[in-house]
């Protein structure tokens, strides 16, 4: 065995016992990954803000006052972008916080006093066929029951949130503790993210010379061509998320009204902000519409349901593509993958940020395969 293919053989060695281990000790490498998100999370946070803000700060620069040709003007360009980027991102935050957290607080009010009504609509629904049957006699006892015993239900709920809230807020020095600790957290990764967008260039110019400084020209070539990779599927997918979130709350909202259901305005905004998950986003704001008008009526929930499944299909098939196209380009299983995994590491900001990381690499693979297949051909 010569030299060449004794470094290769034991290159594979590596890899194989590196997947072997990571398979074994998976539930170990996920806690390892969780400490290090947790510890690093200030940093992360910051870069998050920063590139999402630069987004719009960019746009500002380049597309509204690059125009205007004033020298005095020029000085106060980045700035203005960003003092203006930033009100934007909390004007936008706060809307949304004031259309959700009232109209939620009362629909939860709502569904606690509509259960019984809701049972009773169930089991009619359920009893239309006169057919008997095994399973529909189960559930005509078991919604009596729940129906007929709704009040004790009630208060053991009540007394069971009681007793945890209570002994949450008991801890004084964990609640405050905690408070305090996220205000610090966010108000750090700001003032990072203030200090990244003010010298984003002469940053940026850095690293490279650092990189060149110390790495070899192709591995140079590697990294700045894995960054731009990167950049590109982030900034598409949050741009196609932000959109397609936007135009499946605007419709969805006409067809609530067209259809005369509750909760229209409320509902649409849910659906609106759960969407920018992935796949999984807007079924969960789903859920919760059909929970909410169902309490009212269930007629109209399962009315619901359909619209919401025609416009879903509607959007993605039809409106979605012609916006964004295939610009984030990860096939459906593995950003479904990304979703879950992100999810099981970092909740639902991971379920965000691991679909552009997949498909980044999802791209950086695919080419890699494509150019080795060429040179073997």
């Amino acid at each position: 065995m010569n030299k060449s293919n004794r470094r290769e053989f034991i290159i594979r060695l590596l890899i194989l016992a590196s997947a072997i281990l990571f398979v074994v000790y998976f539930h170990n490498v996920l806690n390892f990954i969780k400490w290090s998100y947790n510890m690093l999370f200030p940093i992360i946070l910051a870069l998050g803000m920063a590139y999402i803000w630069n987004l719009i700060m960019d746009f500002l620069e380049k597309k509204v006052f690059a125009k205007i040709e004033n020298k005095k003007f020029q000085k106060f360009k980045r700035p203005l972008s960003m003092l203006i980027s930033l009100i934007f991102i909390i004007v936008l935050i706060m809307l949304v916080l004031y259309l959700i957290i009232p109209q939620m607080y009362n629909s939860i009010k709502i569904i606690g006093e509509n259960i019984p009504k809701l049972l009773d609509d169930i089991y009619a629904w359920v009893m239309k066929n006169p057919e008997k049957s095994e399973i529909k006699m189960y559930l005509k006892d078991e919604i009596a029951h729940i129906a007929g015993n709704w009040s004790t239900y009630q208060a053991k709920i009540v007394e069971y949130a009681k007793s945890n809230i209570g002994g949450f807020i008991g801890s004084t020095v964990n609640v405050v503790s905690t408070v305090l600790g996220t205000i610090v957290t966010g108000f750090t990764s700001l003032i990072i993210a203030v200090y990244i967008l003010a010298s984003k260039e002469s940053l940026s110019r850095n690293i490279k010379l650092t990189m060149k400084a110390y790495l070899p020209e192709r591995k140079y070539e590697k990294i700045l061509n894995f960054l731009r990779i990167m950049d590109e599927k982030f900034s598409a997918f949050f741009k196609g998320q932000f959109i397609d979130a936007i135009v499946i709350g605007l419709i969805l909202y006409g067809v609530m009204l067209l259809l005369k259901l509750p909760y229209a305005m409320t509902i649409s905004v849910v659906v609106a902000v759960t969407a920018l998950i992935p796949m999984l986003g807007s079924l969960i704001g789903g859920a919760i519409g059909v929970l909410m008008i169902a309490a009212v009526n269930f007629n109209q929930a399962i009315i619901f349901l359909i619209a919401l499944i025609i416009v879903q299909q509607f959007e993605s098939n039809l409106i979605y593509p012609k916006l964004v196209g295939d610009s984030v380009g990860l096939p459906g299983v593995w950003t479904f993958v990304a979703v879950i995994v992100g999810g099981a590491i970092a909740g639902p900001l991971g379920m965000l940020l691991f679909v552009p990381l997949m498909a980044g690499f999802y791209k950086i693979i695919r080419r890699d395969v494509k150019k080795r297949i060429t040179s073997k051909e």
